[in-house]
């Protein structure tokens, strides 16, 4: 069975067609390629826009942050300076107060000593009013008086 011009002339457009319709097909496929691969391209251009956005944005939260730190601590060193002022004036004044309350306690036992004292030379001097006011008279009688 011999192969003819025919025959191969026919096979021959028929790889062409098949070769032609592949080729068209890989060219289409690679242009849709390059168009995502644009796409693409614009995408991440808009990423790295948003991504600088937010890096300054960071980096204005990071100043903000700082300065707020740094107010913060100034605030506390006024609060710590303050309270340790008012801490100062009032150990002093309490100090001053426990002063006056000793100087006041130690009058007080004084007067209270001196009460004391009185009291006792009282006592002594009614008791021997007492006893000369019942025993007046045997005693008198006793000294011959």
């Amino acid at each position: 069975m011999a192969i003819t011009q025919a025959e191969l002339d026919r096979v021959r457009l028929e790889l062409e067609t098949k070769i032609t319709s592949v080729t068209v097909e890989h060219v289409s496929m690679a242009q849709a390629i390059g168009s995502y691969g644009e796409r693409f391209t614009g995408i991440e251009a808009r990423f790295a826009g948003v991504e600088a956005r937010i890096d300054a944005v960071d980096f204005r939260l990071d100043a903000l942050a700082a300065d707020m730190d740094r107010r913060f601590d100034a605030v506390a060193a006024d609060m710590d300076r303050r309270f340790n002022t008012i801490a100062a004036d009032l150990d002093r004044r309490f100090d001053a107060v426990d002063r006056r309350f000793t100087d006041v306690q130690a009058d007080i036992n004084r007067l209270d000593s001196k009460l004391d004292a009185r009291f006792n030379v009282q006592t002594v001097l009614m008791t021997t009013l007492g006893v000369l006011v019942l025993f007046g008279e045997p005693i008198r009688a006793a000294l011959g008086l």
